[in-house]
């Protein structure tokens, strides 16, 4: 095989980090990513590999080193069950063209399908192995409150973009409206009528910000593990909660007993409101203006899907409950 073949690449790193490959978990030779198992000094472990040009993964793989070292403070902080637990990022680093990430490996199964065929890739839905285990919220749900009672040490140290823009005065949502025939307005005047609160620096926490069912990990032990750390900030602390139980929509007892473990007061129903709100015109945001122009069978996928979705009727709910 030619030396200079990204596959070669890869193999030369793997002996210089003295890695023995178990198992491929994503190979893109000709692009020159990759994603695969191993065992280096007696220990499982899961390395990415891609390009070095490829900036924005290189700062992906240099903010999920930082959000490590965030996320072990807050778990210093808290002592007991209640620590956060996650795959620990070991190293990062560049060499011969390419550059990577080291982290623990974990073995288990993430909540949710991953189906191309299928809206958002299937991020909705449980694997049928977990449908009826709801009892796992109690340990998802122990992970936010963690960041919700612990954070704010750490807010000074820890800055990152948010993943939903918490103006949303700046989303022109006139054609979104016309796309969905919805009149999102109304639920933005509610939310800018709560912004000061919402922004409060007493109501922010470190967030994950992407914290849906495919980056939920359960063990052979039922043990819960959070893996993806890319949109991790600085954000109101309902927003994890508000996204994990927007996507639990079809399971109403998750949502339920989600709930019931985060909310235990008016204010933070009122904020996990907000939060809703958010998330839900950033993304109809997203889907039907920044992505106009995508033809791609996922997008138009996705674009049928949310026309007619519950969200729509979450909404509603929240205006009725105004």
């Amino acid at each position: 095989m030619n030396n200079n073949t990204n596959y070669q690449k890869y193999s030369n790193l793997l002996k210089k980090l003295s890695i023995t490959e178990i198992g491929k978990i994503k190979f893109d030779d000709t692009n020159g990513y990759f994603i695969s198992s191993g065992l280096k000094e007696n220990k499982e472990i899961l390395i990415k590999v891609s390009p070095d040009n490829d900036l924005e993964k290189w700062i992906q793989y240099k903010k999920e080193l930082k959000a490590d070292k965030v996320i072990n403070q807050i778990n210093s902080n808290k002592k007991g069950g209640k620590q956060i637990k996650k795959p620990s990022v070991i190293n990062i680093g560049k060499n011969e063209s390419i550059q990577w990430l080291l982290r623990e490996y974990i073995e288990g199964e993430t909540l949710s399908e991953y189906d191309f065929n299928k809206p958002i890739k299937g991020y909705d839905v449980l694997k049928e192995d977990f449908v009826k285990k709801e009892y796992l919220i109690d340990q998802i749900a122990n992970f936010i409150n963690t960041c919700k009672n612990n954070s704010s040490g750490t807010i000074s140290k820890f800055s990152s973009v948010n993943r939903y823009e918490s103006n949303l005065d700046k989303l022109n949502l006139d054609n979104v409206c016309n796309e969905i025939n919805f009149d999102l307005f109304y639920s933005r005047k509610i939310y800018n009528k709560n912004l000061a609160t919402y922004l409060n620096k007493s109501n922010l926490c470190v967030s994950f910000g992407d914290f849906i069912p495919s980056n939920i990990l359960i063990n052979n032990s039922e043990e819960v593990f959070i893996s993806d750390f890319e949109w991790l900030s600085i954000d109101n602390n309902t927003t994890d909660g508000a996204m994990l139980w927007l996507f639990l929509h079809r399971y109403p007892k998750w949502q339920k007993r989600l709930i019931a473990k985060l909310i235990k007061n008016r204010n933070d129903q009122l904020l996990f409101n907000m939060s809703v709100i958010r998330i839900i015109l950033n993304w109809y945001y997203g889907l039907y203006v920044l992505m106009y122009d995508d033809k791609s069978k996922m997008n138009l996928l996705n674009k049928k899907y949310f026309r007619k979705h519950q969200w729509l009727e979450y909404l509603k709910r929240i205006q009725r409950n105004v």
